[in-house]
């Protein structure tokens, strides 16, 4: 009987995670500096995102220059040109949270982004971990529309 009971409730958890609604991200997201701790980033940091499931298409404006990633989040490995070089993603849902995770080979060494995108009424939060050659550390961005 424990052995029923115990499958019929993790068969109700897959039931519940399954049925999570994954968030619409599209939009135009500005940076709030007062609600984000991204020492560095800075103030006109603008990401336009859109999003129709799998598809994910950011274009990132950010001290005058413009960068666009085209993406997926079924998990796939996606490639774009990132300055001189390539950034290699891969994203995938958690729940109603959306994982990111970015290579990108510089100079000076191999930098991963760790990111996790979450929808908070009208923010967007972005908790993201850099790892590269100086370390570790990890940022949060609240971006508006």
């Amino acid at each position: 009987m424990k052995a029923l009971l115990t499958c019929l409730f993790a068969m109700s958890l897959c039931a519940i995670a399954a049925d999570t609604k994954k968030p619409n991200l599209t939009g135009d997201w500005k940076l709030n500096v007062e609600k984000s701790n991204a020492p560095g980033i800075p103030d006109d940091l603008l990401f336009k995102i859109r999003h129709n499931d799998p598809e994910f298409l950011a274009t990132q404006e950010i001290g005058g220059e413009t960068t666009e990633f085209k993406m997926g989040t079924d998990g796939k490995e996606y490639k774009n040109s990132f300055g001189p070089g390539e950034m290699v993603t891969v994203m995938k849902w958690a729940g109603d949270v959306l994982l990111s995770d970015s290579t990108i080979q510089t100079p000076g060494g191999q930098v991963k982004f760790a990111d996790r995108l979450m929808l908070d009424g009208k923010l967007l939060k972005i908790q993201r971990t850099i790892t590269g050659p100086d370390g570790d550390r990890t940022l949060i961005l609240v971006l508006e529309k």
